[in-house]
């Protein structure tokens, strides 16, 4: 079922359309009542609406999509946002197994959706297999540099650092330098008094004085003799 993002004039909306929007409007509320948000989107995810929704170039879906792309096509959250509602508990949770249950499982598949990650080294993706999470939002976001595609290599690799980015608590760049996925860069003014301060400041002894020899042994100094006289 293809989305109608730009219907005609008296289309109707099609039953994920209308979820879709009833789920927007739910998110958009100051105040709401997280009970009622929380319910939709058990819903959501039991029907993968997803999967019969599309965006303005065609292509289906992925419940990263419909969590973030701007409406009409989504709903407009941010990852963290959303896995802080679902943290939330409905107010009759306690005294309902059936309900417990379900929001659970929910839980469960909005966290594994979100945060599942990359495959293995050499696994799904040398098969040509292209699972869920791995379509759609970080492709288009730069290949192996956006940050959905660094979210999904933390989440392999170091899920500690993916969740601090998740929750706000650093940059999904400054968590590839830690994890060792990006080199540190530091920014270098084009001004040599202002360079050498930046240099100074990012770098240790011994690798400023790696840097003096790359600088100066092509001029004929040595600096290691020249730094000790």
């Amino acid at each position: 079922m293809r989305d109608r993002v730009e219907r005609g004039p008296g289309a109707a909306a099609s039953p994920e359309e209308t979820l879709r929007e009833r789920l927007w409007a739910e998110a958009r509320q100051d105040g709401g009542n997280p009970g009622e948000l929380l319910l939709l989107l058990a819903r959501v995810v039991r029907e993968r609406i997803w999967e019969g929704l599309r965006d303005r170039a065609g292509q289906p879906l992925t419940f990263r999509a419909l969590v973030a792309e701007p409406h009409p096509v989504g709903i407009g959250l941010p990852e963290r946002d959303v896995l802080a509602l679902v943290a939330l508990h409905h107010r009759h949770e306690a005294g309902d197994p059936a309900l417990r249950d379900e929001l659970e499982q929910m839980r469960r598949e909005v966290r594994r959706l979100l945060l599942e990650p990359l495959a293995p080294h050499g696994g799904a993706r040398r098969a040509g297999v292209r699972r869920d999470a791995d379509r759609g939002m970080g492709d288009r976001a730069g290949g192996g540099t956006g940050r959905d595609y660094l979210l999904r290599r933390l989440r392999r690799d170091r899920p500690d650092l993916a969740e601090a980015v998740l929750e706000g608590r650093a940059s999904a760049h400054a968590a590839a330098v830690e994890a060792g996925i990006r080199r540190r860069q530091v920014a270098m003014p084009r001004d040599a008094g202002r360079a050498a301060d930046a240099l100074a400041r990012a770098f240790g002894e011994e690798d400023r004085l790696r840097i003096a020899r790359a600088l100066l042994e092509p001029l004929g100094y040595d600096a290691t003799r020249r730094g000790a006289g």
